[in-house]
């Protein structure tokens, strides 16, 4: 070993089986594949994969967040792109513009809408592997061959958690802030591990601008980084190293500074700041004593350690207390740099949320890039209660045997999360609703002579979910290329003399802005007149106004007898799953 490299403790590893003293008795032989760390850790790694792509394959219908970020990319070029999105979006120009190319190159569908993310999710488990190998070494062997129990229970926890694997799988870059952030601890590790490869350290440098151009977070997580490779790189004595080491905070600092002036526009700093109006909850009191303690509290037992699940008002408590008891653990067998990423990550965060710019906690989602150091100190805190339990006199049977149905409840949780999956393959009811009626209504094509038209992209149209056609219009999207005319504060000329049928989606839980409706259609009554309205109702809730579409249909005033008025849709033209409720002539 490297005379620079950090010694690891063997009292970190594990045998693979009890020696002969202490085998199992005889009715427990057949469950001797349980004592080996490597088949737990194959079995979590195949699981992982085979969740993570059987919601890819089960292709859930875009839900609205989606959706309205999938219209930019479908509206937008790349230069477009870098600026203010519509539909208050906001995400990092990089993923905008992997997402762009994708659907340029495989069309537009849920598949390639999904495509990068789901990629990202699938890569980062076998990163994982390599991290939780690092973090808790089998002795001196660090090879996923020969890893150690905590490694597995901390592998087992990232593979099976819920929200790592759904936000894989979703047309938003969280998938992806997870797998960056997985990426940079796994350069650290390996530099820390063998400061004398240089090359490691480098390649922080090397990923920075791509990973910060591909995820806003990955900012505080690179930030923990820099802080915690800091005394490594001091402890070597070599100027060179801390040369290189000095090019990567610098390159996140450039980078930081391109993404910021990106995002400096007067509408996009308003728009930021109407997103922070919703994070409340995940910043702090500006103030010091016991509301700020018990906030400190509320925070780290909710959202933020989610993992395998949890959530608010405390329901992550048991793995806010593993999660201490493993960074106990680890403090005594030299797994300082890993707490020290982790302390730094989180202090950068906790300012991040202090000034107002990035919640601490809240929704995972928003957190998802700490899912790594959650789940390496819950499985530090779980290696710590088996070493106390084989400390009172447990025999190794009996430990092995907790240590399985621990294991076994991981798994449990993924293969509940599939089944879920499997029966109810959306998000709510209501997106394969919506989905539903866009595939039957693009499936029965307009009149002869009539032309479908689209609400133009103009602000008044289209502040969701007042007005606004960015349901029908993707699902559209993603069964024909081209582009449908639009319509808005004028009818085009060329459109002036040609009966036009018009989809318009009102979200039940918002009342129409009946100031931008009627703009709309007094600049369509310059030319056309009213002549149908076909109005389909789709059920959300019990207690909930339903979601509304409604077909216009207008003929121009030079209307010819030989394009006689349309006759509405029978709701029975409707498939069944929709609940239409009405379709009828005004």
């Amino acid at each position: 070993m490297d005379a620079n490299s950090i010694p690891f403790d063997p009292r970190l590893d594990a045998p693979s089986s009890p020696p002969r003293s202490a085998q199992p008795p005889a009715h427990l032989s057949g469950l001797g594949w349980t004592r080996s760390p490597v088949v737990w850790l194959v079995l979590f790694l195949a699981i992982g994969t085979a969740v993570r792509l059987l919601r890819y394959l089960l292709n859930f219908p875009l839900w609205q967040d989606e959706l309205m970020l999938a219209v930019n990319l479908i509206d937008h070029d790349y230069f477009r792109l870098l600026g203010k999105l519509d539909r208050n979006q906001i995400a990092p120009p990089g993923f905008l513009w992997v997402e762009r190319w994708m659907i340029e190159t495989w069309g537009v569908s849920e598949w390639s809408f999904r495509f990068p993310s789901a990629v990202a999710g699938l890569l980062s488990l076998p990163v994982f592997v390599r991290i939780a190998c690092l973090v808790f070494p089998s002795g001196q062997d660090v090879s996923w061959k020969r890893p150690s129990w905590p490694a597995v229970a901390a592998f087992g926890l990232f593979a099976t958690s819920y929200f790592p694997l759904r936000y894989s799988c979703e047309l938003k870059p969280y998938g992806i802030d997870l797998f960056t952030a997985a990426v940079l601890l796994w350069f650290a590790l390996e530099f820390a591990r063998t400061p004398a490869r240089w090359g490691w350290l480098a390649g922080l440098t090397a990923v920075t601008p791509l990973f910060v151009s591909l995820s806003f977070p990955v900012v505080i997580a690179a930030g923990g980084v820099v802080i915690g490779l800091a005394p490594v790189v001091w402890r070597t004595g070599c100027w060179r190293r801390l040369a290189l080491y000095a090019t990567f905070p610098l390159t996140l600092l450039a980078s930081f500074s391109i993404l910021r002036f990106l995002h400096s526009m007067p509408g996009q700093t308003a728009l930021s700041e109407e997103m922070a109006s919703h994070w409340t909850d995940g910043f702090p009191p500006h103030t010091w004593g016991p509301v700020l303690w018990a906030w400190l509290v509320r925070a780290h037992t909710s959202e933020l350690l989610a993992y395998p699940f949890g959530g608010e008002a405390g329901a992550s408590t048991l793995t806010a207390l593993a999660c201490i008891a493993g960074a106990f653990w680890l403090g005594r067998r030299n797994g300082q740099l890993l707490l020290t990423i982790t302390g730094g990550t989180l202090t950068l965060l906790f300012v991040a949320a202090w000034l107002r710019k990035y919640p601490y906690g809240g929704h995972p989602r928003l957190v998802l890039f700490f899912a790594p150091h959650a789940c390496l100190l819950a499985a530090g805190g779980f290696a710590a209660g088996l070493s106390w339990l084989a400390r009172t006199g447990q025999s190794d049977v009996h430990v092995n045997r907790l240590r399985s149905v621990a294991f076994l409840g991981l798994l449990a949780i993924a293969l509940t999360s599939a089944a879920r999956d499997i029966s109810k393959p959306f998000k709510s009811r209501i997106d394969e609703q919506h989905r539903a009626f866009a595939r039957d209504f693009w499936s029965r094509p307009a009149p002869e002579g009539w032309q479908t038209v689209c609400l133009s992209p103009f602000r008044s149209q289209c502040n969701a979910p007042r007005l606004c056609d960015f349901p029908y219009r993707v699902e559209r999207a993603l069964s024909l290329s081209e582009q449908l005319p639009i319509i808005g504060c004028e009818v085009p000329r060329e459109l002036a003399t040609t009966p036009l049928r018009c989809v318009v989606f009102q979200n039940g839980s918002a009342p129409r802005h009946e100031g931008d409706y009627w703009v709309w259609r007094r600049a369509v009554a310059e030319t056309h007149d009213l002549v149908a309205v076909d109005r389909y109702d789709l059920p959300v809730m019990s207690d909930a106004q339903p979601d509304l579409y409604e077909v216009y249909w207008f003929q121009p005033r030079t209307f010819s007898a030989a394009q006689p008025p349309p006759t509405p849709s029978a709701p029975a033209a409707i498939p069944a799953r929709i609940a239409a409720v009405e379709g009828r002539r005004l």
